[in-house]
């Protein structure tokens, strides 16, 4: 994704929205922003507070989280789409068989 590409997907959510990067358990490497998603997390504070960790609803294992909120999560693969590459099959007109 380029920059004008981010820009206009980060401009479909509120300015004062936080933005986080999805985590990768890949080889260290840099990685292209592939999706802009708006979701559902909770902050955990017990990390360093020089970095805001957020997680899923219900994956925080801190009774201190604070209550989820929308974010906006760049994530560095795309999702995949179901590709359905079939014909439906049709019986063919006076076929026999039984009714």
């Amino acid at each position: 994704m380029n920059v004008g590409q981010l820009i206009q997907r980060l401009g479909a959510y509120p300015a004062d929205m936080p933005v986080v990067l999805e985590m990768e358990y890949e080889p260290c490497g840099d990685y292209e922003v592939a999706t802009v998603d708006g979701v559902h997390m909770e902050h955990d504070p017990t990390w360093d507070p020089m970095l805001r960790v957020y997680q899923s609803p219900g994956d925080c294992h801190s009774a201190r989280c604070d209550p989820p909120r929308d974010v906006v999560l760049l994530g560095g693969q795309a999702r995949g789409r179901a590709v359905v590459d079939v014909e439906p099959m049709r019986p063919a007109i006076g076929a026999g068989g039984t009714p």
